[in-house]
C-alpha cells in the first residue's frame, strides 16, 4: 500500500470505553433515596437503562460533548430532587426528548496521500498522527469522548 512499508489496519474500538458521566444506576450498590426508588420499580429500572443507552449514543455523536455532559449533570440533580416515581418517570421522558434535539457532530474527512488513506469521521473527534510507542512508524488515530484509549488503526513502517 505504500512504497516503504507494511500496513497494519486494525479494527477501531469506538464504543469500548464510554464516558463515566452518566452511568445507569447499579441496584446492587444503590445508596441514595432516588436509587432505591428507581430500583424498587421494574419500569423505572428499564427507563434508567434506556436513558443510559440513549445518553451514551447521543454523547458519541454530539457536536458539543462538553455541553451535553454539563446538561446531564444538571438533569441528574433535578431528577434526584423528585419526591415520587411519577416525577422520575416524567424526568426520564423529558430527558429522552432533549436527547433527540442534541445537535449532531458534522462529518469531516481525513486524507493522507503519504499513507495512502482517506476516511470520514465525526468532527467531535480529532486525528492524531503520532506513534509515541512505535519507532520508525507513521500512524493515524482518532481520539475523543467515548473512544477510550485509541488504538492506532493505520500504521506504516518506514
Amino acid at each position: 500500500m505504500t512504497k516503504s512499508g507494511t500496513w497494519l489496519v486494525a479494527g477501531f474500538l469506538m464504543g469500548a470505553v464510554f464516558s463515566t458521566h452518566a452511568v445507569g444506576i447499579s441496584c446492587v450498590v444503590a445508596q441514595t433515596r432516588i436509587d432505591h426508588m428507581i430500583c424498587d420499580s421494574k419500569a423505572l429500572v428499564k427507563a434508567d437503562e434506556r436513558l443510559d443507552r440513549t445518553y451514551q449514543q447521543t454523547l458519541m455523536a454530539a457536536a458539543d460533548q462538553a455541553a451535553l455532559i454539563r446538561s446531564q449533570r444538571a438533569w441528574l440533580k433535578q431528577r434526584n430532587a423528585c419526591a415520587d416515581s411519577v416525577c422520575v418517570t416524567h424526568a426520564y421522558v423529558d430527558r429522552l426528548t432533549v436527547f433527540k434535539q442534541v445537535k449532531r457532530a458534522e462529518w469531516a474527512t481525513f486524507r493522507d496521500p503519504t499513507l495512502g488513506i482517506s476516511f470520514n469521521y465525526l468532527a467531535n473527534r480529532h486525528v492524531e498522527q503520532l506513534c509515541p510507542t512505535r519507532e520508525n512508524e507513521r500512524c493515524v488515530a482518532l481520539v475523543g469522548k467515548g473512544v477510550g484509549i485509541s488504538d492506532y488503526f493505520a500504521c506504516s513502517s518506514w
